[in-house]
This record gives C-alpha cells, structure tokens and sequence, in this order.
C-alpha cells in the first residue's frame, strides 16, 4: 500500500527510516523471510529516487534490491537459523511460505525493473547493467 505523504522528500525519510529499522534488527543481512519485504522497501525507495530525479541513487536502491534478491535465491532449501542477536533463536525454510503470485521472486523483481515508474533509468549505465545481469540470471 501507498501510504499518503505530504512531499516526496517526507516518503524518502520515512522508507530510509523503515530500512534502518530492519538493519538494526537483522544487522547481518541475514533477513531470511524478511528479505522480500526488505526488498521491497528498496524498491519504492528507487521509484522515489527516480521520481525527484535522483537517478544515480535509484540504481544504486535497485542494486541493493538485487543483492538482496540474490542473497535469499542462494539459501539452501533447508532450515535456516537467523544470525543476528536480536533473532538468532527463530528459523526459517525458504520456500515454505504463501505467496500471493505465482511467479519466482527474480520473475517478479524483474517485473518491477520494467515498471514504467522507471523509465527515465534507462540511459543510466548501472540501471541498463543491472536489467543485463537480471535477465541473464532469469534464461
């Protein structure tokens, strides 16, 4: 959901606030079944970025995005223990959590890559390279 804000620079702060937040908890990077909602927040941070004209730093929001992407494609299939001292007694099987979609994870990321929120990106260098390695990983 889109909440309401007053200017864009006020949503920028609040997703920035949000990422903190889930850094401060899972400061490893280890979001295991968080790491879709994390990524999301990179997401629309990026489509913010793009809207004020801050081209570079929403490349920069999308690239993190993947990372996180890649990061929880690579997991194994089994029981994964999250390692940060605020969550290091919970679990997690990748894979096995509803989904309101039925395409993969990459699938959807790349989806979002070719959002029409996004097209003033297309003639940054690091936007086009990131789509690259998205759609050669995706074949």
């Amino acid at each position: 959901r889109d909440l309401a804000y007053d200017s864009m620079e006020e949503k920028i702060f609040a997703v920035k606030s949000a990422l903190k937040l889930w850094d401060t908890l899972f400061y490893d990077g280890n979001y295991l079944f968080y790491s879709g909602t994390v990524r999301g927040l990179w997401i629309t941070l990026a489509g913010c970025y793009t809207e004020v004209g801050e081209y570079d730093l929403a490349a920069d929001a999308l690239k993190k995005a993947y990372e996180i992407l890649r990061y929880s494609e690579n997991l194994e299939p089994t029981e994964q223990h999250y390692t940060s001292l605020f969550q290091n007694i919970l679990t997690h099987i990748p894979g096995d959590c509803a989904k309101t979609y039925t395409i993969s994870e990459r699938e959807l990321f790349v989806s979002h890559l070719t959002q029409e929120a996004f097209e003033p990106l297309k003639e940054n260098a690091r936007y086009e390279q990131l789509v690259r390695e998205c759609t050669i990983h995706n074949a």
